[in-house]
């Protein structure tokens, strides 16, 4: 990410525009990015089964200096999120589906979902096929079959039906 949305008050710095690198220029910011940070590239981490499929370098870097340039120390671990989830993105991408995750089923790093500014969550299907349902829980399975992914059971308003077509 080359800028972050921020509110009024906060500024950033443009990547193509930045002569010292934010980490450098605020140091007290880099030991809690660094935390932060260490999340996509720790051995015990719950993107470690991604590391030999995808290199977390460039997004541990991407971290650190959207951390220490957009943020105020407790801005952190919010404008951490954005590498975070490009990461598990890019495992995805490359059909790596058996990793954990700091992110909420609302969408933000390192909370435990109560503090939801939106109601909702997010379910995704991707490949020949896998799961991972609006609590994250990950399911993968193939055959032939018929069924509702997903339904509105307040309101009868949206239902997704899918069909399921072992090659």
């Amino acid at each position: 990410c080359n800028r972050l949305l921020l509110g009024e008050n906060e500024t950033c710095l443009d990547r193509n525009q930045a002569e010292t690198p934010p980490c450098v220029s605020h140091p007290e910011l880099k030991p809690k990015a660094m935390e932060y940070c260490s999340v996509i590239t720790s051995n015990n981490g719950p993107y470690a089964k991604c590391h030999s499929a995808v290199d977390p370098s460039m997004y541990y870097q991407s971290c650190l200096f959207d951390a220490c340039a957009c943020s105020s120390s407790n801005k952190i671990p919010e404008y951490a999120c954005a590498s975070i989830k490009a990461y598990e993105a890019a495992c995805r991408n490359h059909r790596v589906w058996d990793i954990g995750t700091v992110v909420d089923n609302c969408g933000k790093c390192f909370t435990d979902g109560t503090d939801c500014s939106r109601q909702g969550a997010i379910c995704q299907v991707a490949g020949d096929p896998h799961y991972v349902t609006f609590d994250g829980s990950g399911h993968h399975f193939q055959g032939n079959c018929e069924y509702i992914l997903a339904k509105d059971c307040l309101d009868d308003d949206f239902q997704v039906n899918v069909r399921n077509e072992h090659r």
